[in-house]
């Protein structure tokens, strides 16, 4: 359910901040900012730690495979070959694709609203059987794709905003999580209508929380949310290896240590980018593709 929230957040919040498209250069810039700086510098000191624990540059035996995370795919493409894949996840590929896809989104949401849904629905319903076979159906581009458009929908229409679409979320909610549907075969179909009906409940207890003095704490968190993000599988992995080795056995230290840890990482990272953000040469960079040549 959450990844289908994920999805239909980052449609939102794009489609809130760039529903008019003024430079498409600045808008790939400015994507490539909030991603690949933060992405680099993690990925590279966890790239060093593998080196130098194998003692091994090119560790997995394929220097190929790391233009797969240059270009953030190595945890996306890390289903199908080996990558050099340690920060990001699978998640990480699939909404830099959408980035990349989001101006054309807004140029058919123009035409008809209608238009890329019922494309990306009979897609997804072709290929659903594959991935009810063995496949993550969460890692269907195409599903992704449907998610975050909705997220563009809601706010485009103000779906988050109407008192009467949240009380009708709330009740379909309740009803598809009291009652179980082992009969129904796409049960890929009912976590999606989950996800979609818990965004808006979410969105609808978000807009009251920014009304309180709740909203400053958030504010704070947010800044970090990426940076967690690419943080926090390496520091659960390193953890469990800890735990089954015997050397930690209290659950709620374990997790009190990964969530400091998580945050202590995070913060550190978001001091050093927003330090590289305010050096000339990357102020000049910005320059470049901000300002019409």
């Amino acid at each position: 359910m959450f990844v289908t929230v994920f999805f239909s957040i980052s449609g939102t919040v794009l489609y809130h901040n760039y529903s008019k498209m003024y430079s498409l250069r600045a808008f790939y810039f400015k994507r490539w900012k909030s991603i690949f700086p933060a992405y680099y510098l993690c990925f590279f000191f966890f790239y060093l730690k593998n080196v130098f624990y194998k003692k091994k540059l090119f560790y997995k035996r394929n220097k190929i495979s790391l233009l797969f995370t240059i270009f953030g795919m190595d945890g996306y493409f890390g289903e199908f070959t080996k990558t050099y894949h340690l920060v990001g996840g699978w998640f990480l590929g699939t909404i830099i694709i959408i980035y990349i896809l989001f101006p054309f989104m807004l140029c058919i949401l123009k035409k008809n609203f209608l238009i890329l849904p019922i494309i990306l629905i009979i897609i997804f319903i072709c290929q659903i059987n594959y991935y009810e076979i063995g496949r993550n159906h969460n890692k269907n581009l195409f599903n992704c794709i449907f998610r975050f458009y909705f997220g563009i929908l809601s706010r485009k229409f103000s779906l988050d905003k109407n008192f009467y679409v949240g009380v009708i979320s709330i009740i379909i909610h309740i009803i598809l999580c009291s009652f179980v549907i082992p009969k129904f075969k796409y049960i890929i179909i009912i976590n999606n209508i989950q996800g979609f009906s818990l965004y808006i409940i979410l969105v609808h207890i978000g807009n009251y929380i920014m009304k309180t003095k709740l909203n400053a704490i958030f504010k704070e968190i947010s800044k970090l949310s990426f940076f967690m993000f690419l943080f926090h599988h390496r520091i659960i992995i390193d953890m469990k290896g800890l735990i089954d080795s015997n050397k930690l056995s209290n659950p709620i230290t374990n997790i009190g240590a990964i969530i400091l840890l998580t945050m202590i990482s995070s913060k550190a990272l978001y001091i050093i980018v927003n330090y590289l953000f305010k050096s000339d040469n990357f102020k000049k960079l910005e320059y470049i593709f901000y300002n019409p040549i």
